[in-house]
């Protein structure tokens, strides 16, 4: 079985469902595996450790090897750490000590506060231009690090024959330095590399701009040489 998580590129924000990137990596193996799409638009890994800590995912001890598969952009910082706007239903992780664990929702109280704040701020133009409430610090990037490092361990210690695999499309050049250490020695495919044309990086369409049809083809055929 292969495993997909993350956000809106993998889930396929304005694609049809035979036009996805799980969907094409499915077709590159003619069905020789069975292919999971667990990533939604808006989403960040700590959706998805919190599906692996609250049973979820008991459907994959049927798969005799699991390979997973995240796709990084560096948006997922702010969405751990709670600095999106869309992100206020998702489960709030904090490190406590040297421990990683689940305090709730971002809506939940006390935290619900400081989003109903952020909220305002976003909603005054004339703040915003004061406060920027998306950016993301150090203490952010380590939170991220800690939720992946964790769900490494969830999968080792739940499924005996595992891979994971990390896709990292660094549009800007900024990956930042905590979370480039990270990668540094896992298997990892920088989108980058593969000379895929700018023409297919964006859909065009106004609000959107998704990756189209054509890069999840492209990149479909990159993943099944690296496996």
């Amino acid at each position: 079985c292969i495993i997909f998580f993350g956000g809106s590129i993998v889930f396929g924000q304005s694609l049809n469902d035979n036009e996805t990137l799980p969907h094409y990596v499915s077709m590159k193996f003619n069905g020789e595996k069975k292919v999971f799409n667990f990533a939604f638009n808006g989403y960040g890994p700590h959706q998805f450790l919190s599906k692996i800590e609250n049973g979820y995912l008991d459907q994959l001890k049927k798969c005799e090897e699991l390979t997973f598969i995240y796709f990084y952009i560096n948006d997922h910082i702010g969405r751990v750490a709670g600095k999106r706007s869309w992100g206020d239903k998702s489960p709030r992780y904090i490190i406590n000590g040297d421990e990683l664990t689940q305090k709730g929702f971002f809506s939940s109280y006390p935290f619900k506060l400081i989003m109903k704040f952020r909220k305002n701020i976003r909603n005054s133009k004339i703040v915003s231009i004061f406060f920027d409430i998306e950016k993301t610090n150090k203490k952010d990037q380590y939170l991220l690090v800690r939720i992946l490092s964790e769900i490494e361990n969830k999968i080792n210690s739940k499924y005996s024959n595992s891979n994971i695999y990390y896709i990292v499309w660094d549009k800007k050049k900024t990956v930042h330095k905590i979370v480039r250490n990270f990668f540094k020695n896992k298997k990892i495919i920088k989108v980058e590399n593969l000379n895929i044309p700018l023409k297919y990086h964006t859909n065009n369409i106004p609000g959107d701009n998704h990756p189209t049809k054509e890069f999840n083809e492209i990149l479909s055929k990159n993943i099944k040489k690296f496996i």
